[in-house]
Order: structure tokens, then sequence, then C-alpha cells
């Protein structure tokens, strides 16, 4: 009985590390975000294009697809974790989705 308490409260223990590891893996790093919107992004737009009434994006969901779409025509090569980097920013500072 001992025994299968201790696998069951290291399993738990286990999970929780793995779920608080997975939850600070894929926090998104504004900083670098803004460092790669301002080397890739700037060049072609400036920040106005983000708090312009005619905006294209009226969606997290549609602010990520933005964001893979130019991503890809520029051939930039991020990783997911690199875009998602990006989109907390731009979201962060300019869109404020939830």
């Amino acid at each position: 009985m001992n025994h299968n308490r201790f696998l069951l409260g290291n399993t738990a223990l286990l999970l929780l590390a793995a779920a608080f590891y997975a939850g600070h893996a894929k926090a998104a790093d504004l900083a670098q975000g803004k460092k790669l919107y301002e080397a890739n992004c700037f060049a072609c737009h400036d920040s106005s294009i983000h708090t312009r009434k005619e905006t294209i994006i009226h969606s997290l969901s549609a602010l990520k697809k933005r964001v893979q779409f130019c991503e890809s025509m520029n051939k930039l090569g991020w990783s997911d974790k690199q875009k998602d980097d990006v989109v907390a920013y731009l979201n962060g500072a300019f869109y404020k989705f939830k």
C-alpha cells in the first residue's frame, strides 16, 4: 500500500513539474518579439500600420495568420516560438486581444 502511495505521489509531482515547465517553455518573449519585428518588419512598414482605422486584423487568430504570412513571404525562417514572440509583442503593443 505504501508503495502505491509513493508511486502516486511521485507521479503527481512529475505531472505538476511537467505542466509548470510546459507553461513557462511556451511563454512569449516580448523583448525578442520586438527585436525580431524591428529587424525584419519595420523596413517595409512602421508601427502605424497597426493603429490605422482600416485594419485587417480583428482577432488574435488573424494576427497570428498575418505574422505567419509575412514570415513565410519574406522567407525569414522563424521558429514557431519566434513567431509567437512577434505575435505577443504586436498584441501587447498595439492590438490588446484577449
